[in-house]
């Protein structure tokens, strides 16, 4: 399956600007809100809710207040769930990122026929989770956007041990790398969006076009301008009666032309957040905030 039918979302207790990751993150915005945590909180909610209207499976985990962890609110960073029962714990780059990490919090979702994997060291390699991972899973194949968030030593790695073909790139957005591959592109069971224009090496730029061509998906390209408004940060979700949900953010939505909107709602129906203190802020969208249970 591509798509899974359950969904582990952490509610913040600390959410707010993370000095330690805008480092490395061009979508993170020093905004200066009195209330972050109180609005990320109702716009947190208020997402879960559109979720379970849906008929979504969707697990809520609280955080914990100490130590603060202020993007705890996005969890598919630190760990990944698999059909084949895998579950990998990830090397994040951040310290106050590796706090997230809650083997309690995983032992609610998961059962004894799921394999834990740790691939924590010494951090001198780097790979965060479905963030630095865009998976094809229906092909076994990975796609990775090189940064250093994502080390190629410990992507081609993982494929070796998960048996996937790799595909990796660098891609730039103003002059500096872009941080995770899961805003560059987003694969669903029948479509992929991906911004081609951000990958400047033309090599790269016909791998990644002719590998994604070949899974037999329709190619929706954005520009940077709409990856910059997180349209290549939404995942498609199954219900529990098998139906094809497309989540993204209020923001991507509104930045989709009429075309691709009408593509992707012929294959899926919508779920749209409005979580613009979160993107803001966090610098991450819907993607981001969902992690995947098989």
């Amino acid at each position: 399956m591509q798509s899974a039918k359950r969904i582990l979302m952490v509610r913040p207790a600390n959410f707010g600007f993370n000095a330690q990751t805008a480092v490395s993150n061009s979508f993170q915005k020093e905004d200066e809100i009195e209330n972050a945590q109180q609005m990320a909180l109702e716009e947190f909610d208020a997402f879960v809710s559109q979720l379970h209207q849906a008929n979504i499976d969707v697990h809520v985990a609280q955080d914990s207040i100490i130590p603060p962890k202020p993007d705890a609110i996005f969890p598919n960073n630190w760990f990944s769930v698999h059909e084949s029962g895998d579950v990998f714990i990830y090397p994040m780059l951040t310290e106050n990122r590796r706090e997230e990490v809650r083997l309690d919090l995983l032992s609610h979702v998961l059962d004894e026929s799921h394999r834990l994997t740790d691939l924590r060291n010494d951090f001198s390699e780097i790979l965060e989770g479905t963030g630095s991972l865009v998976l094809d899973r229906q092909n076994k194949i990975a796609y990775a956007c090189l940064s250093e968030r994502t080390s190629l030593n410990m992507f081609l790695q993982w494929c070796g041990r998960m048996e996937y073909s790799p595909v990796y790139f660098s891609a730039i957005n103003a002059g500096v790398p872009i941080y995770h591959t899961n805003v560059v592109m987003t694969i669903t069971t029948d479509f992929v969006i991906l911004c081609l224009e951000c990958v400047s090496d033309k090599q790269e730029q016909m791998a990644l076009k002719e590998s994604l061509i070949k899974s037999g998906r329709r190619v929706l390209e954005i520009s940077i301008q709409q990856m910059n408004h997180f349209c290549g940060n939404a995942l498609e979700v199954l219900n529990m009666h098998g139906e094809k949900y497309f989540v993204c953010s209020r923001t991507a939505l509104n930045n989709f032309t009429e075309d691709q909107l009408n593509t992707i709602g012929s294959f899926c129906e919508f779920i749209v957040a409005d979580i613009s203190t979160i993107e803001s802020i966090g610098g991450g969208s819907a993607r981001c905030m969902l992690a995947e249970i098989f």
